[in-house]
């Protein structure tokens, strides 16, 4: 069953440059594992400026652990990751399932 991947993520005042940073150097890595591509978004009004969310569909929850185990084993990602520790204030993750239509 595929899945949406949602994080919301706070970002630390001032760090918005450094998040794009990070983001470049990370994407490559993901790509090398096969991790779909992203969209991202931050809220045009109704919740705070500096919150970003990224979106992302899985083929399924297992597809997904998979993804993550290979990436937590990867000493790069792993370094980019713990360099950019400061970028967020907070996270919080979601996933979600499709609701089937009204029969």
């Amino acid at each position: 069953m595929r899945i949406l991947e949602r994080q919301v993520k706070r970002l630390a005042r001032g760090k918005f440059d450094r998040m794009q940073e990070m983001w470049a150097k990370y994407q490559p890595i993901e790509a090398k594992y096969g991790v779909p591509p992203h969209k991202r978004y931050r809220y045009l009004s109704g919740e705070d400026w500096w919150t970003i969310v990224l979106e992302r569909e899985w083929e399924s929850m297992a597809a997904f652990e998979a993804t993550q185990a290979k990436l937590s084993a990867d000493a790069e990602y792993q370094k980019v990751l713990q360099a950019y520790a400061d970028v967020y204030e907070a996270a919080r993750f979601e996933f979600l399932v499709p609701v089937p239509p009204p029969a």
